[in-house]
């Protein structure tokens, strides 16, 4: 009995020093990667599968909406100027530059502002349709992170989804309409 109680005290007393320490003791845990990849996988190939589901064609996301112009801007800026001097001595300037028609608008819920990349002749109350693009480009998830593809790796599948439209949107053709008919056609290319 005696060797009993002592390998008792023993035991507690180790069990007191193991437990008294500010260190915690490992705990062992296993990890399988293989499970872990098998996940990743699967859950992967699930998101792709639904956006490939979700995917749109371009021309079906965009959406011509009827708008009442509140107030027209007109803006311009050069971003680069330089003067150049040609071989008979004739300097020409030379820019590169943008210019955006900002039409605060009455219409649908939820626009506020129209923007267009160009100036066009529309004014204060002129009616117009704008044509906007209703999409946005979502990639496939694949097994290099996004950030990294393009470089050494290639990029992933994308498609274009639906999305909510803003208060402020992009016009990628505006008609400007009188009597209820369209007067004028105004288009530019735009790249997503």
């Amino acid at each position: 009995m005696f060797m009993v109680q002592n390998d008792l005290k023993k035991a507690v007393s180790r069990i007191e020093r193991i437990t008294s320490g500010n260190t915690p003791r490992p705990v062992p845990i296993h990890i399988d990667m293989e499970e872990l990849e098998r996940e990743a996988e699967a859950n992967r190939e699930k998101y792709n599968q639904e956006l490939r589901a979700k995917a749109k064609k371009e021309e079906d996301l965009i959406i011509p909406v009827e708008f009442t112009a509140r107030k027209v801007y007109g803006h311009t800026s050069a971003e680069r100027s330089y003067l150049r001097e040609s071989d008979e001595g004739i300097y020409t300037l030379y820019g590169t530059g943008r210019s955006e028609l900002e039409v605060l608008v009455k219409g649908p819920a939820p626009f506020e502002k129209i923007i267009f990349p160009a100036i066009i002749p529309l004014e204060d109350g002129d009616r117009f349709r704008a044509y906007l693009f209703k999409g946005k480009r979502e990639y496939e998830h694949g097994e290099v992170p996004l950030e990294l593809a393009g470089s050494a790796y290639p990029m992933p599948a994308s498609y274009f989804i639906e999305r909510a439209f803003t208060s402020t949107e992009y016009a990628l053709k505006i008609e400007k309409l009188k009597n209820k008919k369209v007067a004028a056609t105004y288009e530019v290319n735009i790249s997503r």
